[in-house]
């Protein structure tokens, strides 16, 4: 994940941004990050793995995996912002996931709305499956 490269969208999506490139700047973030996320370029594919998606039985078949085509992924480039393409599919699966479980979408650290606007808590807590709190 090239986390120098991406640059914001249309949507208010920068506290999930934040969470993603802030996990991938420590080498336990980034081990979590490169083994949630599988690339299948013969198929033309990337699979991503939300922890609490699985925790919550959302995904293909309850797995917390959301898998899109490169196509998909470009596209909502166009709305989450250009760059890094790992990203993009992080952003996409949380979309997802939010559409599956509207309560997840609501349903956040500080209790509002996590569609656009939110914190980057709530991004480490679908990433992860934990809550997490900063001081």
């Amino acid at each position: 994940m090239n986390n120098n490269m991406h640059l914001q969208g249309e949507v208010g999506n920068c506290w999930a941004q934040a969470a993603v490139t802030s996990l991938a700047s420590t080498p336990e973030g980034a081990e979590m990050l490169a083994t949630h996320m599988y690339r299948d370029a013969s198929r033309g594919v990337t699979s991503v793995h939300l922890q609490e998606a699985e925790n919550n039985g959302n995904g293909a078949g309850g797995s917390g995996i959301y898998t899109f085509t490169d196509k998909e992924i470009i596209e909502a480039s166009k709305r989450f912002g250009t760059g890094d393409g790992d990203i993009t599919a992080y952003m996409l699966a949380t979309e997802k996931y939010f559409q599956e479980n509207p309560a997840a979408n609501s349903t956040r650290s500080n209790g509002s709305a996590a569609s656009e606007g939110a914190t980057n808590n709530r991004m480490y807590e679908v990433l992860t499956g934990a809550f997490h709190v900063t001081e």
